[in-house]
């Protein structure tokens, strides 16, 4: 076999020999790397959705368990025993109340009963166009025939029963437009422990089905909630029906092979990729509350179903990427160095839209991070409400001294409202500075507010919570109060979340950064600190405490430690972090300007030495 003439040259020769040199085991090593990286994307990307679903399925499960707390919180409420023990029309208006309250702190509940032993409805609050309101007795229902008012009175007070997921009934009927419920319920006892009733809540199935709504959009496919009792939800991404429609899983039998549908409802966990199709399933599991004897909750079952197209797209790219890599190759060897000019310009191309893919997938998980951050920071003033609500509550003395409580209580609510609407400020903040207000404010006057946000929660963990009043002698502080509070409430609230059992928590006056025992150093700064005998912080971990998103908690937000810094920096305050010398307890320093030095040195002195007041938590 002779080569034509342009190819038989010594350089011809050499090129096709070098050619051959380098194609081969690039060819080989090649072929390796693809098989390789193809079956680690995939599984990747079949771990990211197992993830996906079990953290929706999570998050049910622990809207559930808070719910089941809130009722049986409502269960010893003191207008329903009054009801109990003794019915009348005075007893039937508050607990009216009391339900109406709790169905508007909660928008998905649309009904709130009290059902007496014989399935008779006796106190009844419904929820109609966002609005709460009580019906009248007339129209109330005898409800003795319905399995979940027959299964949930062979429960013992004190139990949660939560319902199949089912289609809500109204006067024998299913109401219309069709309306998936769940009922959470727990039996009444008098005070002799006589059962007298049932205290039962209507939760509209929507919040579920947003979870199953927002999983199916992701990907295009198709998205399941399951109900142990055999039945469904399911809710396309490519539909355009905003209305859901409960099947009986015997539909199923030509999306779902049977073997895989009852490995779903059996409530275990995984992934699987079928040849048309990728299944991911998760539980719905909730736990027992502490404290009280619960029978094993009903659990539900969350379910995604994509095409094997839509889901591996990034696989079947990876695929053509190959490809064209190949042809690039053939090319090359052929036309030479423009081919490989074009060929560089385009793979060029592709790497920044891959890179652009990338940094959109970022910034998505950076908005979700985002979202638990304010949900954080959020919750703290509403824990604060709370705690103020149920003070309000217990207060019943007889003496009348329960308006003076209001008096005193209302005004810090209204604070953290303010509170909790300087924060939505404070953390726009953190993209453009926002104006604050700082005015001469006392360290004593938002510990207070401090503490009593924070005593609840410390108690129930153990922790006791000291601090120590430094007169009047000491200049007030320059900042705005309600930052300042923020600030504290989320470094206290840190220390109990650090805290890993029983311990203390200590705010105090502490020494200067030059060593004088004193509160005021000599650039007019008061150090004050926040110190904890918890598990102590990482030495690798200290540099990045205060940045946003970052935590060393599994359920931390990151957000809490950066608000501290960003309110520290807006005052012109210094903050300092310590770990006790063994590696335990930790100690949050600031060094905050002072409003005034109208203090004589030695009072100031003395304050910081001696408490003139402890208060324990």
């Amino acid at each position: 076999m002779h080569l034509p003439a342009r190819f038989s040259g010594i350089s011809a020769r050499l090129y096709f020999a070098f050619l051959a040199a380098a194609a081969i085991p690039v060819a080989i090593a090649g072929l390796v790397g693809i098989h390789y990286s193809i079956q680690a994307l995939r599984d990747q990307t079949l771990t990211h959705l197992d993830q996906e679903v079990a953290s929706r399925a999570e998050t049910v499960a622990r809207f559930m368990e808070q719910l089941a707390s809130e009722v049986l919180y409502l269960s010893a409420s003191p207008a329903l025993d009054e009801w109990v023990e003794q019915p009348s029309e005075s007893a039937r208006l508050r607990l009216e109340r009391d339900l109406s309250v709790f169905a508007t702190a909660y928008p998905y509940i649309y009904q709130a009963r009290y059902l007496d032993v014989s399935g008779r409805e006796r106190v009844r609050v419904d929820r109609v166009d966002h609005a709460v309101n009580a019906v009248p007795s007339p129209a109330l229902q005898d409800k003795s025939d319905r399995y979940y008012f027959r299964d949930a009175m062979t429960l013992a007070a004190g139990q949660i029963y939560v319902s199949p997921l089912d289609l809500n009934i109204e006067h024998g009927r299913v109401e219309t437009p069709e309306r998936p419920v769940i009922r959470v319920a727990t039996p009444v006892a008098d005070a002799s422990g006589v059962k007298r009733g049932l205290l039962i809540i209507n939760l509209h199935a929507e919040l579920f089905l947003r979870q199953v709504q927002q999983m199916a959009e992701s990907h295009g496919g198709t998205a399941y909630l399951f109900d142990r009792a055999g039945f469904f939800l399911s809710r396309s991404g490519q539909s355009a029906v905003e209305s859901f429609r409960m099947q009986a899983v015997d539909a199923l039998d030509s999306a779902v092979p049977g073997a895989l549908l009852a490995e779903i409802l059996s409530g275990k966990r995984g992934v699987v990729a079928e040849d048309s199709q990728v299944v991911a399933y998760a539980p719905v599991s909730m736990q027992p509350i502490a404290g009280h004897l619960n029978s094993p909750p009903r659990a539900w079952a969350l379910a995604l179903a994509y095409p094997q197209s839509r889901f591996f797209s990034a696989v079947f790219n990876l695929y053509l990427l190959y490809s064209v890599l190949v042809a690039a190759l053939a090319a090359t060897a052929i036309a030479g160095w423009l081919v490989s000019r074009s060929l560089l310009r385009r793979l060029v191309d592709e790497r920044r839209e891959q890179d652009r893919q990338l940094f959109q997938r970022e910034k998505m998980n950076t908005l979700g991070e985002l979202s638990m951050g304010l949900a954080h920071e959020i919750g703290n003033p509403l824990a604060g409400m709370k705690a103020v609500v149920q003070v309000l509550q217990q207060d019943d003395a007889p003496d009348g001294s329960s308006n003076a409580t209001m008096h005193k209580y209302l005004p810090k609510l209204e604070n953290e409202i303010d509170r909790l609407s300087s924060f939505l400020r404070t953390f726009n903040g953190f993209a453009a500075p926002q104006a604050h207000q700082p005015i001469p404010c006392r360290l004593e006057d938002v510990l207070d507010d401090v503490l009593l946000w924070t005593r609840k929660e410390a108690r129930e963990k153990g922790i006791e919570i000291q601090y120590r009043r430094c007169g009047k002698d000491i200049p007030p502080l320059l900042a705005d109060p309600n930052q300042l509070k923020q600030l504290l409430l989320n470094l206290v609230i840190n220390a109990i979340h650090a805290i890993d059992g029983p311990g203390r928590i200590t705010l105090s006056m502490c020494n200067s950064p030059l060593g004088q025992p004193a509160a005021i150093s000599q650039r007019r700064h008061i150090h004050f600190c926040v110190e904890d005998d918890g598990p102590g912080i990482a030495a690798e971990a200290l540099p990045k405490i205060f940045e946003p998103f970052f935590t060393t908690r599994p359920n931390g937000t990151g957000l809490g430690l950066a608000v501290v810094k960003k309110i520290a920096d807006q005052h012109g305050a210094t903050i300092q972090v310590h770990t006790g010398p063994s590696g335990r307890g930790s100690r949050f320093e600031l060094a905050w300007p002072a409003a005034g030095m109208d203090a004589q040195q030695p009072e100031a002195e003395a304050c910081a030495a001696r408490p003139t007041m402890k208060d324990t938590a």
